[in-house]
């Protein structure tokens, strides 16, 4: 008797199904395997940022009492992010003679110096160095008077940083008959400056000091002189104009 159809076809079905079984069960591991086989491994924890140092930023010249600058305050942390902290540390000034500051970073100048600004947050502290120094800078006439001779005195300066250049030129002097150009520095409100007179004949030294407004410069002068010039010490004042 010959086999029926129905029986072919399931005698020769079986085989190739259970050959297949191992394949896809290898194609299963593989997609799995691809996708993440449906798990992760843990990921490494995060690491936190941590506060490095913080930063003190803002104008740090100021050239005359009551004068103010705002200050700023900025935490940098240990990837590489900053955040700024102004109204958040704690403010100091290592001088309150020469430069307070408020709880909000605002500095103020009192007088002529230097002061290292402080800002102290989460156990570190950022400075700053705050100069309080006279801008002299501009035209200036006053009057200038030795024991034996009195006249006008009028000066013009430009001043970068501490450095100050100009010219100052001495009536009724017959040692300084044209202007003397100057060379010389600032500090605080303090200025010394050097020149000679055209010919080398006679070296005015010009020393002063500012009032607290920056605008007015007292001091002395001394001139050595020689040729036909006669040593003479004398006393100014200077009024900016």
């Amino acid at each position: 008797m010959r086999p029926s159809s129905a029986a072919l076809r399931l005698g020769t079905s079986a085989p190739l199904n259970a050959a297949l079984l191992p394949i896809s069960a290898l194609l299963i591991c593989v997609f799995l395997a691809a996708c993440g086989g449906g798990s992760s491994s843990p990921s490494a924890p995060t690491q936190q940022a941590t506060l490095t140092s913080i930063t003190v930023s803002g104008s740090l010249s100021m050239a005359s009492a009551g004068q103010t600058t705002q200050l700023t305050a900025t935490a940098n942390f240990s990837n590489g992010t900053s955040q700024v902290v102004t109204a958040q540390v704690t403010w100091d000034s290592s001088d309150q003679a020469v430069a307070t500051v408020s709880a909000s970073g605002l500095c103020t100048a009192v007088t002529f110096g230097q002061a290292e600004v402080r800002a102290r947050y989460q156990g570190l502290v950022g400075t700053a160095l705050v100069q309080v120094r006279a801008n002299l800078a501009g035209s200036w006439r006053g009057s200038w008077q030795s024991y034996w001779l009195t006249g006008a005195l009028a000066a013009t300066f430009t001043q970068t940083g501490e450095a100050l250049t100009g010219t100052v030129t001495v009536s009724d002097s017959f040692c300084f008959t044209q202007p003397v150009q100057v060379t010389g520095s600032v500090t605080g409100g303090t200025v010394n400056l050097t020149g000679y007179a055209p010919g080398g004949v006679a070296r005015l030294t010009v020393s002063g000091t500012a009032d607290a407004s920056g605008n007015v410069l007292a001091g002395t002068t001394a001139v050595t002189a020689g040729g036909n010039c006669s040593a003479a010490d004398g006393t100014f004042t200077l009024q900016r104009q």
